[in-house]
C-alpha cells in the first residue's frame, strides 16, 4: 500500500499541484513524540524528498496537507464502528486506532495554523474519509474503494482545487521563512543587549521560541472598533511569533496557544516592545464574554495584578462546524453535546513567566497574595475568575516594585448574578482545571463557583508548588505519588467522577495525611499510624517553615467551612476538634514585599495564624450569622467566605522576618510523571519506613532548574 497508493494517485494527475509521499516509520526531527503517518498529501514544492538509498521519506508535520493512514485489517483496526451510536468504537483495537488518528490530527494542529483538516484512512480494500475541527469530527461510512474508486478520486480532485481556507488553512496566519527579511528581523530582536536587567527574561523567551525546526508566523489580530452609531468595522494588527510558549494538548476544545510576540507595522518594521499573544478557540455561547472585554473592564477600573489589554478580536469566518452536522443526525435531541468554538486572538502588554520559577518561598507567597488581591477587586466589580490554577498565575516584573504575581487567563470568568449562590451555568458541563478545583466543585458539577471555591483553589496552587520545591517531611521519592493522589486522582461517583480521597480528607480533617501514600495495607498499619501529617520545615532543620503557618491556618478555615455541609443537610457533623540560622534579615526584604505589606498593613494588624475572630453561627455558605454563636469547628468558616481574612493572613506572614533564604530546592516531581510500582506491597513497606525517617529535614542547597515548565492544564470533562 505504501508504494501502490501514492504511485496510483500521482500518475492519475487528479491533483496536479500536489504530490503523495510514503513516510512510514520516518519521524519528523522536530517532533519529540516520534510519530509518523504512513502517507501524506503535500503541495508539490513542499513534499519531502525520498533519500537516494531508496528508503522512505520523513514525515513533515508542518507541511502535510492530508495525513493518510494504511491498515491491512478492514475491521479490527477500524477506528469507527458503523453498528454503534455515532460510530463510537468499543473494541480495544478500534479505540487504539481512533487514538492514533486523533494523535495525527493533534500534530497537524500543533505544527500548522489550521481551522480544520481531513484525514484519509485506508483499511484493506476499504476506506473512510474524516473531517476534524476543534468542536468534534465526522466520518464517512466505510466503503470499498476498489469497487467505488470514483468516490476517492472525486474527493482528492475537489480537495486539490479548493482554496487554502476551504482546505482548513488559516488565512490570517502567514508563514515566515527563517532566512527571509522578517525572519532575520526576528533574530535581530532576539539578540541580548549589553546592559541586561531583570526584564531580559522576555527577550530570552522570544529567543528560545525561534526554534530552527519549528515554523514561524505573522499572525493577524482583527480588532473590532466602534465609532459612535456607525457600523462596526475591523482593523488588522500584525504580530511576529515563533514556537508557542504554551500549547494545550488534545484536539477538541479551546486549543490555547501562547506566544511571546513582536508587533509589526504595515511598513514591515517593529512597532513596539514584546507583548504576549494568546491564540484560542473560545466557546461561542450566549452569555460568555470575550476575555479581552473582561480585561478591558478590569483595566478601566484600575485593578492591579491583571494583564493590560492591547487588542483582541475574533478571526472572521473561523467557526467549528461539527456541532451543526450533529444536529442533522440527531433532530430529536434538544441539547447538542458539541460546543461551537470561534477562533480568537488576544494580546496583552505583560509577558510573565511561570510561577514555578519563583526564587524562594516568600516570593511564592507574595505572588499568590497579589492574585488574591486581584481576585477580590474583580469580585467587587461583579466578576469571578472560575479557573484558579498553577498555569494561570504568573510572575511579572514591575520596574518600581520588583517581582509580583499576575492573575491571568480570564476566559472562563463570569458575571456574578444578584444572588451569587444562584444555580445555573452557561455551559452544559463543568469547565476548569481539575487539579486545582475545590472538592465541593469536583463533587457537584452543577455547583455555581463562589468565593470559597476560588480561595480553596489558591490554597491548592500554594501546596502544589510548596510540595515540589520546599523542604518537608514527605520523602522526595514519594512526591510523585503525592501529586497524583492529591491533585490528579478521582473517585468513581454516580454518573460522574468525583474528588480524590486525599484532597477531600484534607478539607474535612484540616490536615494532609501522608499515610495515604503508603496504601494502608495490614502489613504496614501499625507503622503508618505513627506517621505525622505533612509538615514544611526550615532547610537543614526541623524548625517550622513560615509557609506551614499559612497552610495550617487555611486548612483550619476550610475544615470549618466543610463542616457546614452536615448542617445544611440536617445531619450530624462527623469532623472532630482537633529560629533557624538561615533567616531573612530586615535589610534584605524585597521591594515587592515592602510595597505589599505597606499597602495592606492595616488589614493585618490584629491577625495571628490559627486564631479565631468572633464566633459565627453555622449557616449556608455566603450567608451571615443570625443566631447564637456556635461551638467549634464552625467558628472559622466565615473566614473562607470572603477575601478579607486570607489577605490579612498573607500580609501578616509577609511582614515576618523568619522567612529563610535559599529554601527552594530542585523540583521533586518525577520528570516522566508518577509510575505505579510493580510490587505495590514492597513499595508501601519501603515508603512507610521512609516516611517515619524523614520527620525532620535534610539540608538542600538551592539549585536552579535550567528548563522549568508549567503543569499541563487538565480540564474537567464532568
Amino acid at each position: 500500500m505504501y508504494d501502490r497508493i501514492p504511485k496510483a494517485l500521482n500518475q492519475s494527475n487528479l491533483c496536479p499541484d500536489y504530490k503523495f509521499v510514503a513516510t512510514p516509520g520516518k519521524m519528523d526531527p522536530a517532533d519529540p513524540t516520534r510519530q509518523s503517518v504512513d502517507l501524506g498529501m503535500y503541495p508539490t514544492s513542499l513534499a519531502p524528498k525520498r533519500p537516494s538509498n531508496g528508503s522512505h521519506a520523513r514525515i513533515d508535520w508542518s507541511n502535510v496537507d492530508i495525513p493518510i493512514e494504511c491498515k491491512d485489517a478492514p475491521t479490527d483496526e477500524d477506528p469507527f464502528d458503523d453498528n454503534t451510536p455515532d460510530a463510537t468504537p468499543i473494541a480495544e483495537k478500534r479505540k487504539g486506532a481512533l487514538g492514533q488518528i486523533l494523535s495525527y490530527a493533534e500534530l497537524v494542529f500543533r505544527y500548522q495554523q489550521r481551522a480544520h483538516l481531513f484525514i484519509v484512512d485506508f483499511l484493506g480494500d476499504f476506506v473512510r474519509l474524516v473531517r476534524i475541527d476543534h468542536g468534534g469530527l465526522y466520518v464517512t461510512q466505510k466503503f470499498n474503494y476498489k469497487q467505488q474508486g470514483e468516490k476517492v478520486a472525486e474527493f482528492f480532485y475537489r480537495y486539490s482545487r479548493m482554496s487554502a481556507a476551504q482546505r482548513g488553512h488559516d488565512p490570517s496566519a502567514e508563514r515566515i521563512p527563517h532566512a527571509s527579511p522578517l525572519g532575520l528581523l526576528m533574530k535581530r530582536m532576539a539578540e541580548r543587549p549589553e546592559n541586561v536587567d531583570e526584564r531580559d527574561y522576555i527577550r530570552a523567551a522570544f529567543d528560545a521560541s525561534l526554534d530552527a525546526k519549528w515554523p514561524w508566523w505573522c499572525l493577524d489580530v482583527h480588532v473590532l472598533e466602534k465609532e459612535g452609531m456607525a457600523e462596526e468595522r475591523r482593523s488588522v494588527r500584525k504580530f511576529l511569533v515563533g514556537k508557542p510558549h504554551f500549547q494545550a494538548p488534545g484536539v477538541a476544545g479551546r486549543a490555547t496557544r501562547g506566544y511571546v510576540a513582536l508587533p509589526l507595522t504595515d511598513e514591515g518594521v517593529v512597532g513596539g516592545s514584546f507583548v504576549y499573544l494568546k491564540d484560542a478557540w473560545r466557546v461561542d455561547r450566549q452569555g460568555i464574554e470575550r476575555e479581552g472585554a473582561v480585561l478591558q473592564e478590569l483595566n478601566s477600573l484600575g485593578i492591579k495584578y491583571v494583564p493590560t489589554l492591547v487588542c483582541h478580536g475574533d478571526i472572521p469566518g473561523q467557526v467549528t462546524k461539527s456541532q451543526d452536522l450533529w444536529k442533522t443526525y440527531h433532530p430529536k435531541e434538544e441539547e447538542c453535546p458539541l460546543k461551537r468554538h470561534q477562533h480568537y486572538r488576544l494580546v496583552v502588554e505583560e509577558v510573565g513567566k511561570p510561577l514555578d520559577q519563583f526564587k524562594d518561598g516568600v516570593e511564592l507567597v507574595l505572588a499568590l497574595a497579589c492574585c488574591i488581591d486581584a481576585h477580590q477587586a474583580a469580585h467587587k466589580a461583579g466578576i469571578i475568575h472560575r479557573d484558579i490554577s498553577a498555569g494561570n498565575i504568573l510572575l511579572w516584573y514591575d520596574a518600581e516594585e520588583g517581582w509580583q504575581g499576575m492573575l491571568n487567563d480570564w476566559e472562563l470568568s463570569k458575571r456574578l448574578p444578584a444572588d451569587e449562590a444562584a444555580p445555573g451555568g452557561r455551559q452544559p458541563d463543568r469547565t476548569g482545571t481539575w487539579q486545582f478545583m475545590s472538592a465541593h466543585a469536583l463533587n457537584d458539577r452543577f455547583r455555581a463557583i463562589i468565593v470559597p471555591d476560588e480561595l480553596e483553589s489558591f490554597f491548592h496552587v500554594l501546596l502544589f508548588f510548596a510540595i515540589r520545591y520546599l523542604p518537608h517531611n514527605c520523602p522526595d521519592s514519594a512526591v510523585g505519588k503525592f501529586l497524583h493522589l492529591y491533585f490528579d486522582d478521582f473517585t468513581d461517583g454516580v454518573g460522574q467522577f468525583n474528588c480524590g480521597q486525599m484532597k477531600y480528607f484534607a478539607m474535612r480533617t484540616r490536615q494532609i495525611d501522608l499515610a495515604l501514600l503508603a496504601g494502608g495495607r495490614d502489613k504496614a498499619k501499625a507503622e503508618i499510624k505513627a506517621v505525622e501529617p505533612l509538615r514544611f520545615h526550615m532547610p537543614g532543620s526541623s524548625e517550622e517553615h513560615p509557609i506551614q503557618r499559612i497552610i495550617t491556618t487555611i486548612l483550619g478555615w476550610l475544615a470549618a467551612y466543610y463542616a457546614l455541609d452536615a448542617i445544611q443537610k440536617g445531619g450530624q457533623d462527623s469532623a472532630n476538634n482537633a529560629k533557624s540560622s538561615a533567616t531573612r534579615k530586615t535589610a534584605e526584604v524585597t521591594r515587592a514585599r515592602s510595597a505589599w505589606t505597606k499597602r495592606h498593613d492595616k488589614e493585618s494588624a490584629d491577625v495571628a495564624p490559627g486564631s479565631s475572630t468572633r464566633p459565627i453561627t453555622p449557616t449556608a455558605p455566603g450567608e451571615r450569622s443570625k443566631s447564637q454563636p456556635p461551638t467549634p469547628p464552625y467558628a472559622d468558616a466565615e473566614k473562607i467566605m470572603t477575601h478579607d481574612a486570607i489577605i490579612a493572613l498573607f500580609t501578616h506572614e509577609l511582614k515576618q522576618e523568619d522567612w529563610p533564604e535559599e529554601d527552594k530546592g530542585m523540583d521533586k516531581r518525577p520528570k516522566k510523571g508518577y509510575q505505579p510500582p510493580k510490587d505495590p506491597v514492597a513499595d508501601d513497606s519501603k515508603l512507610t519506613t521512609q516516611l517515619m525517617e524523614t520527620s525532620g529535614g535534610s539540608k538542600r542547597k538551592r539549585k536552579t532548574d535550567p528548563n522549568p515548565s508549567t503543569p499541563k492544564k487538565k480540564r474537567s470533562r464532568t
